[in-house]
């Protein structure tokens, strides 16, 4: 059974077993009914006017947008800075580009100034497993599915313990590999992101550990390729998520061969009268379109609100002082608020 049609029949179920919980329907409106916000309802013997339905269906969806606007930032920020690296900087999945300086660093969220900074990514499914030879040496880093999920830390921080190995990362799905010598972790999507820090005092030092890394895929071991490094050199950039329509395109883009996580799928049900489905084209009709972009504008405001005046409890790291915790998660990231 096809996810719409099951939502559509879960909510239907669920309307019949409400209405026949008391063993008789519950009182209707009839006539004119007004609510905050949403100006006048019109309902006859329960049944609401087309312009009710239709303005309740244009809330519902927004509503649902919004939320999914939030749900969706990690997804949307991974596209985001791959397009970075991939189109405006011009950089081959598989190839590795440094980030050196504030101004190399300033379309990023968190960076400090002082490390030396790696990324690359890698499309598994289109590319086959990847290998990540890391070398030994005063790094840390890792490698990061579409969520900002880590499948592996690797270096200082990963299971080699700054000793460095061969890594081997598995798309979803798809049988085992026998790969005896490598450290084999299997990715939740087709896309990755391969970061890493050069942590060595000495700059030189530190650049030099970084560019022994060497990424090629599994199918290429018999004779790898030369990773290719490239700089930003302080090239303007920034990745920062979209307010208006394009963030919802990314997403489009993003899932045009990704699984979704069971997780998510409830999600992308809510999006599905929206115009995206994962695998299908983007093309919204005008009314998807506004409230897409009235969401996406609700959505970042309400992300910035939770960032700068949170509620939650133990965000303040100094009673009575501005310090708080830029972000709150368990290692795990299991943490239910």
């Amino acid at each position: 059974m096809g996810l719409r049609r099951y939502l559509s029949l879960a909510l239907a179920c669920a309307g019949c077993l409400a209405g026949a919980a008391g063993g008789q329907a519950a009182p209707q409106p009839a006539g004119a009914i007004s609510t905050s916000g949403l100006g006048e309802l019109r309902f006859e013997n329960g049944y609401p006017s087309a312009a009710t339905a239709q303005k309740l269906y244009d809330e519902l969806d927004r509503q649902r947008a919004t939320q999914s606007y939030l749900w969706a930032l990690p997804a949307v920020g991974f596209k985001a800075l791959y397009d970075v690296q991939a189109k405006t900087l011009g950089v081959r999945n598989g190839d590795v580009l440094l980030y050196r300086t504030l101004k190399d660093k300033a379309g990023m969220l968190t960076p400090n100034i002082t490390t030396l900074y790696a990324f690359s990514f890698w499309d598994l499914a289109a590319q086959g497993a990847l290998v990540v030879e890391v070398p030994a040496g005063l790094i840390a880093g890792g490698v990061m599915d579409i969520w900002q999920q880590p499948i592996t830390d690797m270096g200082q921080t990963g299971p080699d313990q700054g000793a460095g190995g061969k890594y081997l990362i598995l798309p979803p799905g798809g049988p085992e590999l026998e790969a005896p010598g490598y450290r084999v972790f299997r990715s939740p999507s087709n896309q990755v992101w391969f970061g890493t820090r050069g942590l060595a005092p000495d700059k030189a030092v530190a650049e030099a550990t970084v560019r022994q890394h060497r990424l090629y895929g599994w199918n290429q071991r018999a004779n790898p390729p030369a990773t290719g490094y490239s700089e930003v050199g302080g090239r303007p950039w920034q990745s920062a998520q979209p307010t208006d329509l394009s963030y919802w395109r990314l997403l489009s883009e993003l899932y045009a061969n990704e699984p979704v996580a069971p997780r998510d799928r409830m999600l992308f049900g809510m999006l599905a009268p929206l115009g995206i489905v994962p695998g299908q084209p983007f093309n919204p009709d005008a009314r998807q379109a506004r409230i897409l972009s009235e969401a996406a504008q609700l959505g970042d405001l309400m992300a910035r609100t939770i960032a700068y005046d949170k509620r939650t409890p133990g965000a303040t790291v100094y009673p009575g002082k501005h310090w708080e915790y830029a972000v709150l998660f368990d290692l795990d990231q299991e943490l239910v608020l």
